[in-house]
């Protein structure tokens, strides 16, 4: 064997020019490829150097390997309120805020009612055509009741949204909710008819030392605040929704639902707060 006088290749004797570069091989001898420790770094193990199998032979010392790279243990995010913000960071690290509604906007309990009604007019009538299909009527016998029966399915479309505008009259055509949240989860208080959206301020700043109002009229506002209590736990929680023009953020357990209702100025705190810390959760 010979080496390039040119490039250092390697050459089986009786070679005329270098295959590498070309470089005529004829007059050449033998040289000595020698390596500075910084070109040595680049030029890769030999098959002694690499070990059985070609695994990497044992390093040097100070080389040793990096550890196993564990996952970050998970934070729950708590964004900034704003400065108007309405929602009471109290001492105690729960979160607590007012919501006043208007009982008209509440279209919850008059879709219920109204998909109720249509569906039993709508399985009438469809009773009704069946009935006579069966019974071999004259196509002019089962139609003729239609008229009939559309003044009723109206009557049945009329009857929800009167017993919405009753329900919101007899509970005063607002209603008041005390919403208190901590990194656990958050308790939904409806407040009974009466209630003003003042008493419940009140009574959330009295848990905070800052009520300017009665002792009597505090102590009534929280025993009320205790009915009707719906509490939602966040790692129970299997979806998350947003309704804006509802001011309405809608969880979701197994078997049960809650809602948060707050003010647009307070809506991205409360939605970034609770989506954060319901970890198993759907977020729509």
């Amino acid at each position: 064997m010979k080496n390039c006088p040119a490039c250092g290749a390697e050459m089986p004797d009786g070679t005329q020019f270098c295959t590498e570069c070309g470089a005529p091989l004829s007059d050449a001898e033998p040289i000595e490829v020698t390596y500075t420790e910084e070109e040595a770094a680049g030029v890769p193990m030999t098959v002694a150097e690499q070990g059985e199998g070609g695994a990497p032979g044992p390093q040097a010392e100070g080389n040793e390997e990096p550890g196993e790279v564990t996952a970050e243990p998970y934070v729950p995010v708590t964004p900034t309120l704003a400065e108007d913000s309405r929602v009471i960071h109290t001492a105690d690290g729960k979160y607590r805020w007012v919501y006043e509604e208007k009982m008209l906007l509440d279209f919850e309990y008059l879709m219920k009612w109204l998909k109720g009604c249509l569906a039993i007019g709508c399985a009438g009538l469809i009773a009704w055509i069946v009935l006579g299909v069966m019974a071999k009527k004259p196509f002019a016998q089962i139609y003729a009741p239609w008229k009939t029966g559309c003044w009723i399915l109206l009557a049945l479309v009329l009857i929800p949204v009167i017993m919405h505008v009753a329900r919101a009259a007899r509970e005063g055509w607002k209603r008041v909710y005390i919403f208190e949240m901590d990194d656990k989860g958050f308790i939904n208080a409806p407040q009974e008819k009466g209630v003003s959206k003042d008493t419940a301020e009140d009574w959330i700043r009295a848990m905070v030392g800052l009520s300017q109002g009665s002792t009597t009229t505090t102590g009534q506002g929280f025993l009320q605040a205790t009915q009707n209590i719906k509490k939602t736990s966040f790692d129970k929680v299997k979806s998350v929704q947003a309704m804006r023009s509802r001011h309405q953020i809608t969880v979701k357990e197994t078997f049960t639902k809650n809602e948060l209702l707050v003010e647009d100025r307070d809506m991205d705190f409360v939605w970034s707060y609770v989506t954060s810390r319901c970890k198993r959760a759907k977020v729509r």
